[in-house]
């Protein structure tokens, strides 16, 4: 399972849709660790290139997590 790290996320302004959760806004680990005390940022972990869990983190804390459903086509 691959692990990356963002500054924003779909969920925060979308509306119901049948529109897959998405990350945005791509930063480093090492920008992310760096400024966790003064912004929240995401972790994406992405399994074949699919997202398929977030958690958004702030000062170390995890404040919410999301299990990613992969529907099937």
């Amino acid at each position: 399972m691959e692990k990356r790290f963002f500054l924003s996320c779909s969920d925060l302004h979308k509306q119901k849709s049948g529109k897959p959760t998405y990350l945005y806004e791509e930063i480093s680990e090492e920008e992310a660790t760096k400024h966790e005390n003064e912004r929240a940022y995401y972790i994406g972990y992405f399994q074949n290139g699919i997202l398929t869990k977030y958690e958004k983190r702030y000062r170390g804390e995890i404040l919410s997590e999301k299990q990613i459903e992969l529907k099937n086509e």
